[in-house]
């Protein structure tokens, strides 16, 4: 028997007015949201040094990268498998550390959820 998810997507903007935003919301007890692909852009660089742009989950980093310059990344996690999101957590783009002004950075993903 073939089971069935409920796909889920965001996209969304970080930056120095708003450092954390959640891709994907929180699904709710119980449920697992596996991330199978994501791209994040850093537009505008970081000023000050040290900043960095990240996906979280809820508040843990998962995967961050250096803001302090122009950057791209995209990643296919593979579908049907994924990356795990702890239950009921959101999948967040974050833009933090830096010295003055936060990074600009455009984050998209795609995943489903686990019951």
């Amino acid at each position: 028997m073939q089971q069935k998810y409920q796909i889920v997507s965001g996209t969304g903007t970080a930056n120095n007015a708003t450092p954390t935003v959640a891709l994907i919301a929180a699904q709710g007890a119980g449920k697992v949201i596996r991330i199978t692909a994501y791209i994040i852009t850093v537009t505008t660089a970081a000023t000050g040094g040290s900043g960095i742009v990240s996906f979280k989950d809820g508040t843990t980093t998962l995967m961050s990268w250096d803001a302090n310059a122009l950057m791209n990344s995209q990643v296919n996690l593979g579908e049907g498998i994924g990356y795990p999101i702890s239950a009921n957590s959101a999948f967040n783009l974050v833009a933090e550390n830096a010295g003055g002004n936060q990074a600009t950075v455009n984050g998209s993903c795609v995943g489903y959820v686990v019951q």
